[in-house]
């Protein structure tokens, strides 16, 4: 394509670039020309990705296409080959080489793929510390998803690196369809239609008027998380939306639609865990697939090297039993590891209907389908339920049409009785959010770069010339010309007098709100760089890191650790509070740093040690967390309450089935907090090994380590770099499916099928209607959960 070809010359030409194109359109093949010619000078390349799993993904492609040992892989918890002339990476880890002085003078290309990410509150740090520390000579790839604010971003990269050319491409490679599903309106029938409100060319259809009044019929009645008696965010009310919702259509009808209309493979989006399960049981009333045997053969082989109690988790269970005999799955982070590597496997070959996913699949994974189908357009984003965004739905139905083998994709919408026709078709419509930054100052870069007093500057001058501060002098600009515009304007219509009163009054309270952001934006850009490093001076001096601008002895320990509560854990490190721990304890310790936001499970039991260590970190951890706040920083972040004694169990031995049930988890959620875990034992250890403090820490590390890598964890690092075993007939002969209870199934089947919109009951009320018809067979099973 065109802007494949400008890309490509201008890195011919030792340029580096910005790419911003829709999923699908082939910018990988311009991040394999950037290391092609790394390797046709003599020279290294990099190649960079957010999340582990695409760093895994990518790692495993490469080897396909050089040979094995010219490719590596480099993230938080896996190290494979890492002298390799092609280095696969995480983008934290190549920003922490960059502030901890590592050599890459042999390296002739980095690539950043999906650098919109930059816009990420927990990880955008990475990327922007990464290009604004590299080597100027060096040539940069940075590819990105269509966002509307591409030109700022390469010009903030041109003033942080030097020359960049930039192409935006803004032509999906498939054209895209927008259909709408509307239930009928008598729910006996469970007749729909299905409309097309935008056509392959982009242009509305006249079906856009006919459904203006449909959808939303709820959201005006009650007041919940956001949606107001106006309706959703306080907007108007249209007519002829006060009618009585429709009953929702059963997903498996919709996938029967769609296999109907030769519309599979589709990617079914929902927006928890819980409802991608109960949308993909629905799909036992469809007739199961003709190559169903073939599909559970191909499973138990490429999952056999679980452990028989892993063979019985219930994920496994219901992807064997129920979910792949209908050509279906699921997709979501608690899935564990090699589960979700084997849906993506059978997706890519075309073995599967649909997949029913949440969201976490929209970032980078490749699972290109025909039709993406968004059964929601509301999600909980940890704050409150809200609308999708723009840039959400285009980077979810950026999966649906396939290059060369699709005329067009399908993205087909859902009706929703919380949100109306008309809102659905704005999401759909509206500009993309430009993309903003989220840079913050960390502990790690901070005391590498601060060598000596001079470097006080450095580091605010870091700051300065950040996304953060340019986005911030946009403001600027843009508030100072709307108020001369403001100002302007209201000159003109009062010199003829043809002026309200009150509309000078709206005038003036325009002027004066636009004028008082401007002073604000005006304070905030000068002092903000300035005022972040004397805070963060001021909170490393309180703990004796700094001393008279100068780093001490405790500096290169906290140097070597890169979490987010960095400060705290060196804290422990150099007050050696961990040292009188048994290597399970220490583990389990360090998981307490493994999570990073408050969820709903239980906490497992504790030692006494570890209960008083949990004492001493509340204390430690919470007075760090007020010395910030002091100093208006945000750099560390709350330990959850509840989550302790996973890692604990886990090192003792107990099996994954039963750490998961008693800490009402998901089994994947487990392992990916054991792995990060692992993670954090490795800075640890490269902490320790800085000076005499963290001598006596090292073996119990290296024991801790040896305790956590077992099972399906250690298994998980074997899969995601090498792929799954090949199926092996003996395997497959030795394997008997867990069957589900029988009043499990009833439960998802029937919440799916019937599941029309309800009064939501109290909570206190469901417990006492269900005490009073509980039957005395369910008695024994309260008194063993209560014992």
């Amino acid at each position: 394509d065109d802007f494949q070809l400008e890309a490509i010359r201008a890195l011919a030409n030792r340029h580096s670039v910005l790419v911003a194109a829709p999923t699908g359109t082939g910018k990988t093949i311009i991040g394999q020309f950037g290391i092609f010619m790394a390797r046709k000078h003599g020279a290294r390349a990099i190649y960079t990705t957010p999340i582990n799993e695409l760093s895994n993904q990518k790692y495993r492609d490469f080897r396909a296409i050089w040979v094995d040992d010219q490719v590596g892989l480099l993230t938080g918890d896996v190290v494979v080959n890492r002298d390799a002339p092609i280095l696969v990476m995480t983008t934290e880890v190549l920003r922490n080489m960059l502030v901890t002085g590592a050599s890459i003078d042999d390296v002739g290309a980095v690539v950043f793929d999906e650098v919109h990410y930059m816009g990420d509150a927990e990880r955008g740090t990475a990327w922007e510390e990464s290009i604004l520390l590299a080597p100027r000579h060096l040539p940069l790839v940075c590819l990105s998803a269509t966002v509307p604010n591409a030109s700022e971003i390469a010009e903030w990269i041109r003033d942080a690196h030097g020359d960049l050319t930039c192409v935006f491409h803004d032509q999906r490679a498939v054209p895209l369809e927008h259909r709408y599903w509307l239930p009928g309106s008598d729910p006996e029938k469970h007749d729909f239609k299905v409309s097309t409100i935008v056509d392959a060319d982009g242009v509305l259809t006249s079906e856009t008027r006919r459904l203006r009044t449909v959808g939303g019929e709820l959201a005006g009645r009650v007041r919940w998380g956001g949606v107001a008696s106006q309706g959703f965010r306080g907007e108007e009310r249209i007519a002829g939306a006060d009618k009585d919702p429709r009953e929702l259509s059963a997903p498996w009808r919709v996938v029967r639609y769609l296999e109907g209309e030769a519309l599979t493979p589709a990617i079914y989006f929902l927006f928890s865990r819980r409802a991608t399960e109960e949308a993909a049981s629905s799909c036992v009333a469809l007739r199961p697939v003709p190559h169903a045997a073939e599909l559970i053969r191909e499973a138990k082989g490429r999952l056999a090297d679980l452990s028989p109690a892993d063979r019985n988790l219930r994920q496994v269970a219901l992807l064997l039993g129920r979910f792949l005999p209908r050509g279906v799955a699921v997709h979501h982070a608690g899935l564990l590891p090699q589960v979700k590597l084997l849906v993506e496997e059978l997706f890519q070959a075309g073995a599967l209907r649909a997949v029913f996913a949440t969201d976490t699949l929209a970032l980078g994974i490749n699972m290109p389908a025909r039709t993406v189908v968004v059964g929601e357009m509301l999600k909980f984003d940890g704050q409150s339920r809200r609308l999708l965004t723009p840039n959400e739905y285009r980077q979810m139905t950026g999966r649906a049409g396939r290059r060369g083998i699709d005329e067009r994709g399908v993205s087909l919408l859902m009706y929703s009785p919380w949100v109306t026709f008309q809102q659905t078709l704005g999401v759909l419509t509206s500009d993309l959010l430009p993309l903003e930054s989220a840079f913050h100052p960390t502990y790690s870069t901070a005391m590498n770069l601060w060598l000596g007093p001079e470097d006080e500057e450095r580091l605010a001058d870091l700051y300065a010339r950040s996304l953060r501060r340019l986005q911030h002098d946009r403001t600027l600009k843009e508030l100072t010309e709307r108020k001369q515009a403001l100002e302007d304007a209201f000159e003109q219509e009062r010199a003829p007098g043809h002026i309200a009163r009150e509309e000078v009054w709206e005038h003036a309270a325009e002027l004066s709100r636009v004028d008082y952001e401007l002073r604000r934006a005006r304070r905030t850009a000068t002092v903000e760089a300035r005022r972040t490093v004397e805070g963060l001076a001021r909170v490393l001096e309180r703990y004796d890191y700094l001393r008279d601008a100068r780093p001490t002895p405790k500096a290169p320990y906290l140097r070597s650790l890169f979490d987010t509560n960095a400060l705290t854990l060196s804290e422990l490190l150099t007050n050696q509070q961990l040292e009188g721990l048994e290597p399970a304890e220490l583990a389990e310790a360090l998981s307490w740093f493994s999570v990073d936001r408050e969820s709903a499970i239980r906490g497992l039991p504790l030692t006494r040690r570890l209960h008083r260590l949990r004492e001493i970190l509340d204390f430690l951890h919470g007075g760090v967390l007020r010395e910030e706040e002091r100093h208006e920083l945000q750099m560390s972040r709350p330990l959850p309450v509840d989550f302790h004694g996973v890692a604990l169990a886990w090192a003792e031995g107990h099996d994954l089935a039963s750490i998961a049930q008693r800490a009402r988890m998901q089994e994947g959620d487990v392992v990916g907090a054991l792995q990060k875990t692992l993670d954090l034992i490795n800075q640890m250890r490269g902490a320790a090994l800085q000076g005499p403090l963290g001598t006596n820490l090292i073996g119990l590390l290296d024991e801790a380590d040896g305790l956590l890598r077992r099972g399906v964890v250690q298994a998980s690092y074997q899969w995601a770099v090498g792929g799954l075993p090949e199926v092996s007939d003996d395997t497959v002969e030795d394997w008997d499916v867990r069957i589900l209870p029988e009043d499990e199934p009833s439960a998802g089947l029937i919440a799916a099928l019937d599941n029309r919109p309800r009064r939501r009951i109290p909570a206190f009320v469901k417990r006492r209607g269900a005490g009073a018809s509980t039957s005395t067979r369910h008695r024994p099973a309260v008194g063993r959960r209560r014992k």
